[in-house]
């Protein structure tokens, strides 16, 4: 086909050609709130973030919405060496009272231990004293 017997292209018109603006999106590809939006959202954060841990663990233990998973008196200790024997574990939470039960998570592979432990003490009271040892060092 020789260039003459082609149809010519329509060319658009420079005057109706807008070029819109992509809204910004951050590395997970979710639109980013313009500057007025923020304010907004940060208030309604602080008046959220007035609810207390230990608030929600009462209402959990009088049988509000989570009381199917909650386990009264059982704690987690994790981000422990992986070298802890259980009997170091014990030793630690022995100080603040009876231990009822104690779980180490181990890699299913190797055995080894995973640096997880639950510590399930006789009661809540007792529980509660050991959340001393939270960000300590071993």
């Amino acid at each position: 086909m020789a260039a003459e017997d082609q149809i010519p292209r329509a060319q658009a018109n420079p005057e109706k050609t807008k070029k819109r603006k992509k809204p910004k999106k951050d590395k997970w590809g979710q639109p980013i709130a313009a500057a007025a939006d923020e304010p907004a959202v940060e208030q309604v954060q602080e008046q959220e973030a007035p609810e207390e841990p230990v608030a929600a663990a009462a209402a959990a233990a009088e049988g509000g919405e989570g009381a199917g998973s909650y386990e009264r008196g059982k704690v987690v200790a994790s981000g422990m060496p992986y070298t802890t024997t259980e009997e170091e574990i014990r030793e630690l939470f022995d100080q603040f009272g009876p231990i009822r039960s104690l779980q180490l998570s181990r890699f299913p592979d190797s055995g080894n231990f995973r640096g997880l432990a639950f510590v399930t003490f006789e009661s809540d009271e007792v529980a509660m004293k050991s959340l001393e040892l939270d960000g300590s060092k071993m």
